[in-house]
């Protein structure tokens, strides 16, 4: 029972579970209708499944046959792989075991022709579990070992191509394998390594021999609370209604691993949760019903509860009489009834019995000895396949990167001889287009510049003179209105302030243009800077009066400066103009002056918000023409400007040759 579950959980049943929908698909109605080869080919393939799943394997194999016969005429080999596979799977349920040999091996050598590598990992995985069910049914060990040979080659196979979808059941299956054979150190080494590929386990019955599995090698480390904690989880898991089989195979495996490992009372837990089950109870075959009360019998015997061991072997014993029990399976059953004759006081039965027992168990350490050498050959022959193969894998990956870096190389070469020819040409591309931009752009520059000239001509003369014209008048009524008409009066002087301030700004545009057109021309002369202060602040006077601040200016008019006259006037007319302009009213602006050895010094203080509010206070920020313009003009005439600035207010400091 234990090699047919390991054949149909974790083989089978993940083939054929999805294909339960098959069952209510009027397949035959489709195939009598197709009208291609191919759709027939596949539709054979489906109903052959279909069959097998329904355990109608007459229809199935004429399904099979009716596919492999279209499939060599059509001489489309991929389906060979498929319908082998269905053919060695239903041999194997049928015990057929020379045929599901043979056409597991066919199965295997069309996968390989068509390179189909997860079809031949799980047909080389079937192949291993039939050799397995064969020496379980025969008692031949050389049919484990045969098993184990397939099983390495599985393992080979899947490392080589990186599939490893099979291989927690390769595993799995060589645990079994060993175990049965005495050698737990390498059975439960090999079952650590499926677990490790079993973690992502997705279905529920993946779920649940996982768990079982895990209860065993705990219990095989001696770590008992974890094994309870992986018992705990598979008592509480509800299986599905079609997953009951599996349920209690899982249940069954980790009850034998209680047992094994001296855990009675643990597995005598499992055995109340499974007659608790009416559904589980209901699920089992004559063989299950077998093993079952055979482990309930151990039990028993192991709580000196000989009435209800005597009851459970009696069961036992009725169900192995329509079974041909495994080596195993006998041997417990012996074991057990050898310990009730000795309760029941039979002495010559027990002492009969007993010899039979050490007589298989004498047979069975031969065996098991001969086995172990068959196996270890197997074993090291695996390992230098695989030392070979790595071996081998590491000089192709050497060789590889090799020809790969010789590839690159040549790769790097072709790409910078084209890279530079691309340059080339482009480089080349580039200077006959940029000649032909530079001469338009000359042309049109020349056409600009005379655009340029002559409108700056018509702002310094058309637009300057009204402007100077408008400001003339706009004085001579400010002089002429009466005292009384005070609004008047303010409104005259507002409009002759923006005037003054739309001709400052003309002036700056005018003088920038200068800058930027040609050199700038300076004449410089010794003039006493006081002078150009008093003159500046009459320019600004209605500016002054707008702004409602106060000018203190205490300049000595001895300090002489060597400055160009109209510079100098713009500079100042700048620096005072932003100054009424940002300090607040009821402010003060003052100006004053000092002397060094070869400069001289003049320093504009205001009392208004320091330069970073200068910049925030957005309605009165203009172009920064003004600045930059006095810097330019400051340059031209070796002098420097500072601005330090404050909450307090700004600091202008201007350094002028000294006459």
């Amino acid at each position: 029972m234990r090699h047919l579950f390991l054949f149909w959980i974790a083989a089978g049943y993940l083939m054929l579970h999805p294909f339960n929908s098959f069952a209510s698909t009027p397949q035959e109605r489709q195939l009598r209708a197709a009208k291609h080869d191919s759709t027939r080919l596949r539709l054979y393939t489906e109903l052959a499944r279909k069959y097998l799943l329904e355990n109608k394997f007459d229809s199935s194999l004429r399904y099979i046959k009716s596919g492999l016969q279209l499939a060599t005429k059509l001489n489309i080999t991929r389906y060979h792989c498929k319908l082998y596979t269905l053919w060695c799977f239903m041999a194997r349920l049928e015990k057929q075991y020379d045929t599901a040999i043979k056409t597991g091996k066919l199965a295997i050598d069309f996968g390989k022709k068509n390179k189909q590598h997860i079809d031949v990992e799980y047909i080389s995985y079937i192949l291993a579990a039939v050799y397995n069910s064969k020496a379980y049914i025969t008692g031949s060990k050389q049919e484990h070992v045969t098993a184990i040979r397939q099983i390495f080659e599985n393992i080979r196979f899947s490392n080589q191509h990186q599939s490893f979808t099979h291989s927690q059941n390769n595993y799995y299956l060589l645990s079994s394998i060993y175990k049965d054979n005495g050698n737990d150190s390498l059975a439960y080494l090999y079952l650590a390594k499926g677990l490790k590929y079993s973690m992502n386990a997705k279905t529920p019955h993946e779920r649940m021999i996982l768990l079982s599995n895990y209860v065993e090698l705990k219990l095989y480390q001696k770590r008992s609370d974890e094994a309870q904690t992986f018992l705990t989880q598979l008592l509480d898991f509800t299986p599905p209604k079609e997953d009951t089989e599996v349920y209690l195979y899982a249940l069954s495996g980790a009850t034998k691993a209680c047992i094994k490992f001296g855990e009675f009372d643990t597995a005598f837990s499992i055995i109340q949760k499974i007659q608790q089950n009416a559904p589980l109870m209901k699920a089992m075959d004559n063989e299950r019903k077998m093993l079952f009360n055979t482990e309930r019998a151990t039990i028993f015997l192991h709580q000196k509860n000989y009435q209800a061991a005597q009851q459970a072997q009696r069961q036992a014993m009725i169900c192995a009489t329509k079974e041909q029990p495994a080596f195993g399976d006998r041997l417990s059953l012996m074991i057990n009834q050898q310990k009730l004759f000795e309760y029941q006081n039979r002495f010559q039965k027990a002492l009969d019995l007993q010899k039979r027992i050490h007589a298989m168990q004498d047979s069975l350490t031969s065996e098991q000895f001969n086995f172990e050498l068959a196996a270890s050959e197997e074993r090291l022959a695996h390992e230098n396949k695989e030392r070979l193969f790595h071996q081998q894998l590491k000089i192709q990956q050497l060789q590889n990167q090799r020809n790969a870096q010789q590839l690159k190389q040549s790769q790097y070469i072709l790409r910078a001889t084209l890279l530079i020819l691309t340059l080339l040409s482009v480089v080349v591309i580039i200077i006959v287009l940029q000649m032909k931009k530079i001469k338009k752009q000359s042309a049109a520059l020349k056409e600009l510049n005379t655009n340029k000239d002559r409108l700056f001509g018509i702002i310094g003369h058309d637009l300057r003179s009204p402007v100077i014209f408008l400001q003339m008048s706009l004085s001579d009524v400010f002089r002429k209105i009466p005292e009384k008409y005070t609004e008047l009066s303010g409104i005259v002087s507002e409009q002759i302030a923006r005037t003054n301030s739309l001709l400052s700004t003309l002036d700056n545009l005018l003088y920038w243009s200068v800058t930027q057109r040609d050199k700038i021309s300076v004449f410089p002369r010794a003039a006493p800077l006081s002078d150009f202060v008093e003159e500046a602040l009459d320019w600004l006077q209605q500016s002054q009066l707008k702004a409602e601040v106060t000018v203190y200016a205490d300049i000595d008019p001895a300090l002489s400066i060597i400055v160009d006259d109209n510079h100098i006037l713009v500079i100042l007319r700048n620096l005072i103009h932003n100054a009424f302009k940002f300090t607040p009213k009821g402010g003060e602006v003052r100006l004053s002056a000092s002397a060094a050895e070869d400069h001289a010094e003049l320093f504009i203080r205001d009392t208004g918000p320091g330069f970073a509010g200068v910049v925030e206070n957005t309605q009165k920020r203009g172009t920064q023409l003004g600045l930059k313009l006095v810097r330019e003009l400051m340059q031209a005439n070796h002098g420097t400007m500072q601005i330090e600035s404050s909450s307090k207010g700004t600091l202008v400091k201007l350094s002028f040759p000294k006459a």
